[in-house]
């Protein structure tokens, strides 16, 4: 039970963090001004994105955790395949940056500022159309999530330190774990 609330909350904090995010594109602002920041309640059951400039609550934003996760685990996910794929398309040498946006539902990858609307498939051989929504991405998600799980398994039961740390290393920088001994506030994003 106890693991299944700390998942419900760390989906609603990445949701929290995703929904500020798509505020401030809203506004413009592509760099953090900490104008918006989250809080949960006492008791847990509700979390809320408040103004940091005068401690108004932002419409629509008071709902509970579980409502708040169902947002959170899919842009959780759709991360994972945004930045799986940015790191692919920069290793050719390309400038890419990526959106996610949980208010609108749309996610996607930009190359000099132009849409990507395809993307080279797995083998490298071909090419796909690029997912256009979150939902889209946290299928690419999960397709690079679950095999770096399984990988990561097999080198601890093998014993194989060097391919742990590799494997461990790329789940941090996919966002798919955090570091050891990293944390989260709970009020502020």
């Amino acid at each position: 039970m106890e693991n299944n609330i700390q998942k419900l909350k760390g989906f609603t904090i990445r949701a929290l963090k995703c929904y500020i995010k798509a505020l401030e594109l809203g506004d413009g602002v592509r760099v953090s001004q900490r104008s918006f920041r989250y809080e949960l309640s006492a008791d847990g059951t509700t979390a809320r994105i408040i103004r940091t400039a005068d401690g108004s609550e932002v419409e629509g934003t008071n709902r509970s955790i579980e409502d708040w996760a169902k947002v959170g685990k899919p842009a959780r996910l759709g991360l994972i395949g945004l930045k799986a794929k940015k790191r692919d398309l920069r290793e050719q040498g390309a400038r890419v940056m990526f959106e996610l946006n949980v208010i609108t539902g749309v996610a996607g990858l930009t190359r000099d500022g132009e849409t990507i609307t395809q993307l080279p498939t797995a083998g490298g051989e071909g090419v796909e159309d690029a997912p256009t929504t979150i939902e889209g991405w946290a299928e690419l998600g999960r397709s690079v999530e679950k095999p770096l799980f399984e990988q990561l398994k097999a080198a601890r039961e093998w014993s194989l330190p060097e391919a742990e740390k590799k494997v461990w290393d790329e789940m941090v920088e996919l966002g798919i774990v955090r570091e050891k001994g990293e944390t989260d506030s709970s009020t502020q994003a």
